[in-house]
């Protein structure tokens, strides 16, 4: 059970990295990489309530299955993570060519909610289906006006699926005990995991993330790829 404790800790640490790495590097992506990332703050723990219900129930340093500091840390760090990675990396950078949508970010978190209410306590799509769902169609919805993000956006999605693989294969190993404790989906036809392990699911909420992240962001600040 201590190992189990502190894995959702150590989540949020990894990714808190990372995040500071982008953070030092780019100074340009700072205003972004912060306001995305109080979004995340916001959002991730009060997605929890959701979770809670039909997702997972994960030990954590004030309890098991409550809110608690590593929903507040990993939300914030996972989407400073998900629009600033591959920017970082690439050498990507954005130009402001309009004004500001000082809106965007509260109606993005507050679609989440939404789409809560309406597809999984109404219809009962599970909450992280629900979640990956939401954040796919944003990024279509501002990619049908910014087409040449696509390849950016794919790319976003697909590394931060990578480093999601990478972190849970570290810090959890063979991550089957782990799942039967902590995760509803086990044994369902969702639970699907692989290599050794990593729920498919998150695999694809990384990946969500990630495609949404890197063009919501410079959307809300008015911004385009340079």
């Amino acid at each position: 059970m201590s190992l189990d404790l502190y894995a959702y800790l150590c989540l949020g640490l990894f990714f808190f990295v990372l995040w500071t790495i982008c953070f030092v590097l780019r100074a340009d992506l700072r205003s972004m990489m912060l306001k995305f990332s109080l979004a995340g703050a916001i959002s991730g723990p009060l997605s929890e309530i959701w979770y809670f219900r039909d997702y997972w129930s994960p030990p954590t340093i004030v309890g098991q299955g409550v809110l608690s500091p590593e929903d507040v840390l990993f939300g914030f760090a996972i989407f400073g993570v998900a629009f600033a990675a591959l920017p970082v990396i690439r050498g990507i950078r954005f130009i402001a060519t309009e004004k500001p949508r000082p809106m965007m970010l509260p109606l993005f978190i507050t679609s989440f909610f939404v789409a809560f209410l309406l597809l999984t306590d109404a219809i009962g799509i599970n909450s992280i289906i629900t979640a990956s769902l939401v954040m796919v169609l944003w990024a279509i919805g501002i990619l049908l006006r910014r087409p040449t993000m696509l390849l950016l956006s794919i790319g976003s999605g697909a590394l931060l699926a990578a480093f999601a693989i990478v972190i849970y294969v570290m810090l959890l190993g063979d991550t089957t005990e782990y799942l039967k404790h902590y995760w509803f989906l086990w044994g369902t036809p969702l639970g699907h995991t692989v290599l050794g392990g990593v729920p498919v699911t998150e695999i694809v909420w990384y990946f969500c993330l990630g495609v949404s992240a890197v063009v919501i962001a410079p959307y809300a600040e008015g911004k385009r790829l340079a």
